[in-house]
């Protein structure tokens, strides 16, 4: 696995911040996998993260300028 400092990977906004935090915690595989068990196919996390990808949210005007 390569290092975290050489390969820094910049959001596009606070859905993809949020989808490395899911990532780093765990979290996004615990959802994938109790998803998989109950027999939903997709969990919707990624069009959460694009939804929250918005540059018309404030928190993207914000935080994430381009």
């Amino acid at each position: 696995m390569a290092s975290s400092l050489n390969n820094k990977i910049v959001s596009r906004g606070f859905g993809d911040t949020i989808a490395k935090m899911t990532k780093k915690t765990g979290i996004a595989s615990a959802v994938k996998g109790i998803s998989k068990a109950v027999g939903i196919e997709d969990c919707g996390c990624d069009g959460r993260q694009d939804k929250l990808n918005n540059p018309k949210l404030l928190v993207n005007k914000l935080f994430y300028k381009k």
